[in-house]
């Protein structure tokens, strides 16, 4: 990623990934947006589809245990 952003404020740690058949999910934390997962449907080595979601990573939980 870093080679895709030119800011140097950028910073992205990817938590997880999952492959099944033509499916890949990647779940990522991007600076300044909080967690997104990237889901794509993959035929002959290309993205044929791309669906996303973020989700804003509050600063407490009641349970007290972090989210990620």
């Amino acid at each position: 990623m870093r080679g895709i952003v030119s800011s140097s404020s950028f910073s992205y740690q990817r938590l997880r990934t999952f492959a099944e058949c033509d499916l890949v999910v990647v779940q990522g934390r991007y600076s300044g947006t909080g967690v997104i997962f990237d889901m794509f449907r993959v035929k002959d080595e290309k993205i044929m589809e791309h669906w996303d979601s973020r989700r804003v990573v509050p600063g407490s939980t009641m349970s007290g245990l972090e989210i990620f």
